[in-house]
């Protein structure tokens, strides 16, 4: 019953943070252009790695790969012959907690919360769910898009709703 009261507290808490027109502040690494975006509130330097965070007011996440202002982590599916089969983005600094169909299932503002991110960048924040089977961490194939990026990982999950295996590979937060 506690626990039920505090989910829904936390999702009550959660959508008076998105404004009116079902947008967040969230971090991004800053691109050409940050500082003159209007959706950006602050520039700071990252705490560990090397670029600078733009938090900025966003209804839809930017284009993963993009090369804008707003500039997001990558989150790709890989098929089992090692192809892209699927991408979405991901603010800097959070970690995928899950898949669930279409969407992935992201850390934000503490364990009682998520973030939704759909591949066709729209999101939403809510309860995490309750149950989210650990991940296991796997070898990763030759990527492109990550370059020698000594942060990517891969992950295999357990999709939420069909239970299907998803290998999913992303840059883990540096430290």
């Amino acid at each position: 019953m506690i626990r039920a009261a505090l989910t829904a507290l936390v999702a009550l808490l959660s959508s008076l943070a998105i404004g009116a027109g079902g947008e967040i502040i969230l971090p991004f690494w800053a691109g050409p252009g940050a500082t003159k975006d209007k959706r950006v509130s602050e520039i700071e330097e990252h705490h560990a790695c090397a670029g600078k965070i733009a938090y900025a007011r966003v209804s839809r996440m930017p284009a993963p790969g993009s090369k804008g202002a707003l500039q997001p982590e990558l989150v790709v599916e890989v098929a089992p012959s090692g192809s892209v089969i699927g991408r979405w983005a991901l603010p800097v600094d959070e970690i995928v907690l899950g898949v669930r169909g279409e969407e992935i299932v992201a850390s934000h503002g503490g364990d009682e919360s998520a973030l939704f991110v759909s591949r066709n960048r729209s999101f939403r924040v809510g309860p995490r769910p309750h149950e989210l089977p650990k991940p296991t961490v796997g070898e990763c194939p030759r990527l492109p898009e990550f370059g020698q990026s000594a942060y990517l990982r891969c992950f295999t999950f357990s999709d939420l709703e069909s239970k299907a295996v998803r290998r999913l590979a992303y840059q883990t937060p540096c430290t």
